[in-house]
């Protein structure tokens, strides 16, 4: 499974390179960055957690999910954490989300990790 996430940040990362001199998101619609992608067991979905991006000074405030079952066609599944109103101590610069999905028990458990500032890292359990 680490493999496969790999290579698809990977396949990520060369797409946008490629399209990076046209400045538009080749993948998702809108600004966004850093991604992070995993294959859900649990949905049999591809999944890309992006950074909210286009705000002046890279000041975004929550992080949404992406969802494709085949890498072409993705759903904007939402807003999944807004830090003004989710984390008391962070108020701005939300980036880099990163999201493990492990099966514990027989039921799947989701662990995301972003940065946000005053710096520090937020962790929720979906």
């Amino acid at each position: 499974m680490v493999k496969r996430g790999l290579c698809l940040q990977l396949l990520v990362v060369i797409a946008v390179s490629a399209f990076a001199q046209q400045r538009r998101n080749p993948v998702l619609k809108g600004y966004f960055a850093d991604p992070d992608i995993i294959y859900a067991e649990q949905t049999r979905k591809f999944n890309i957690y992006p950074t909210s991006d286009g705000f002046t000074n890279w000041s975004g405030t929550y992080f949404k999910a992406f969802s494709s079952p085949g890498l072409v066609h993705w759903k904007d599944e939402g807003v999944i954490l807004d830090i003004g109103k989710e984390v008391s101590w962070a108020k701005r610069n939300a980036w880099a989300p990163c999201i493990i999905e492990k099966k514990i028990n027989g039921k799947y458990r989701y662990m995301e990790l972003r940065w946000a500032t005053p710096w520090g890292i937020t962790a929720k359990c979906v």
